[in-house]
């Protein structure tokens, strides 16, 4: 079992400007951060995605400006022709690919991750989950398999969930 680090001692921060800088000082270009690979599913949604419009009572008062500009057809909106080249963009895409494969490099240091957040009690975890996988079934599930690759996405989705049981420490 991996057990969580000491928690660092508090370092209060200094403030940019509480630092004078010279004339000779040259800045240190920000290093771009690549993306992290996520470690949990994303939660499902339960409930509305929208609120509900609530109806708004209101006089109709009107004033005979008003009511002429309601009568008067407005004019055609112009509108430019959207060029459609089929292409679309895959910069999330990209983005994501990119994580895995950083993954796939260090895998022991994805695993330290996953164990330090498992090792936590559950009240002190963030994300506050119980699992880092989602509940309910995978996405893409199908009651009646039609297809080969239906199969296979339910032994996985058995495999990460009870395929590596936790270890029993009553030894």
């Amino acid at each position: 079992m991996v057990e969580p680090p000491e928690p660092r001692p508090y370092k209060p921060r200094q403030k940019a400007s509480a630092k004078p800088k010279t004339d000779g000082e040259a800045k240190k270009p920000r290093r771009k951060r690549r993306p992290l690979f996520n470690l949990f599913d994303a939660l499902k949604r339960v409930g509305r995605r929208f609120r509900k419009k609530k109806r708004r009572v209101e006089p109709h008062v009107y004033s005979l400006e008003t009511f002429l500009q309601q009568r008067a057809p407005a004019p055609a909106p112009v509108e430019q022709e959207a060029v459609d080249d089929g292409m679309v963009s895959a910069a999330n895409l990209v983005r994501r690919l990119v994580a895995v494969v950083d993954a796939l490099q260090d895998i022991p240091r994805h695993a330290m991750r996953l164990a330090l957040w498992e090792a936590r009690p559950k009240e002190d975890r963030r994300p506050e989950r119980w699992s880092p996988l989602r509940s309910g079934r995978p996405p893409g599930f199908r009651q009646r398999p039609i297809h080969a690759v239906d199969e296979i996405l339910k032994e996985c989705d058995w495999l990460a969930r009870l395929g590596n049981p936790p270890l029993d420490d009553t030894s």
